[in-house]
């Protein structure tokens, strides 16, 4: 299945930045049978897996094997990470001084 990390996941494959809880990943198709497959339990409080159809394939653009995993590009990473909790802006900013070192601080 074409997937991608993205957010906490990826920044931390990007920077080794703390560690979290919540992995949000891209799939390019419905993931009712990953869902299964993996005995995913769809809830509405305490999740830890964001499992996310994206619109449109633009997420996967500049997308990276980063340890043996397919994550977002940094840029996306860094987007996502503005929109997620726990550390998130933590980790967006350490994510913006390691891997984004050209963008303006």
């Amino acid at each position: 299945m074409d997937h991608a990390f993205t957010g906490l996941a990826a920044a931390w494959l990007y920077s080794s930045y703390a560690t979290f809880r919540l992995v949000t990943a891209y799939i390019k198709r419905s993931p009712v049978e990953l869902m299964e497959t993996a005995g995913v339990r769809e809830r509405r409080a305490g999740a830890n897996v964001w499992i996310v159809v994206p619109k449109d394939d633009g997420v996967f653009h500049g997308s990276n094997i980063v340890d043996g995993t397919q994550c977002v590009s940094t840029v996306q990473a860094f987007l996502d990470l503005k929109a997620q909790p726990e550390r998130a802006a933590e980790a967006a900013k350490e994510l913006r001084g390691t891997s984004l070192p050209w963008s303006v601080t």
